[in-house]
């Protein structure tokens, strides 16, 4: 399981943020790294 979340982080490597809140848009791996690494909240978790 710790290396999956490494690897999750490592897509993409948002400063604070272990599970970034990305909205929705465009789910190309470089597009979404980006929204992720620029969000600033959590994925919901309900």
């Amino acid at each position: 399981m710790l290396e999956d979340l490494r690897a999750y982080w490592a897509f993409h490597r948002h400063p604070s943020l272990l599970f970034p809140n990305v909205g929705r848009g465009d789910n190309t791996p470089e597009v979404l790294a980006k929204r992720m690494h620029c969000a600033t909240s959590t994925m919901p978790h309900n």
